[in-house]
């Protein structure tokens, strides 16, 4: 006699394989995501800084900048804003604190220090918050 369909045993282990299987994708797909955040919140820091950089590039030669060649300065991303220096939507979320920038505007700044190497003096810009920032 000739059976039609599959056997109990047959059903449980393909049931089985596509669990796990759907299993270990899933897993892989929120990795994915994480790593996604993270580099999108290291563009996030690395675009005000080079902004704030070049910001202080713009200044020439004006009192602002020779403070921070004397002793560092602290730059806010408000003031990169206002001054359309840094082309930062308002809108755009910091992966690191789903904030816009515009919340976090007072609280986001770059800290420019001149540290003398060799004899040269070099710029270097740092991405800083002043403190925890909550956003609902």
């Amino acid at each position: 006699m000739k059976k039609n369909g599959y056997t109990l045993v047959e059903l449980i282990l393909t049931i089985g394989l596509l669990a796990t299987a759907s299993t270990i994708i899933l897993v892989n797909m929120v990795g994915i995501k994480d790593n996604q955040e993270k580099q999108n919140s290291k563009k996030f820091e690395e675009a005000v800084s080079s902004a704030a950089c070049a910001y202080i590039d713009m200044l020439g030669q004006t009192e602002l900048r020779k403070s921070c060649k004397s002793s560092g300065c602290n730059i806010q991303l408000s003031t990169l804003i206002s001054d359309s220096v840094a082309l930062v939507d308002p809108e755009l979320k910091d992966p690191a604190t789903n904030c816009t920038a515009e919340k976090e505007q007072s609280r986001i700044y770059v800290r420019i220090t001149f540290p003398k190497t060799s004899g040269i003096y070099e710029k270097k810009c740092e991405f800083k918050r002043t403190s925890e920032v909550v956003c609902p």
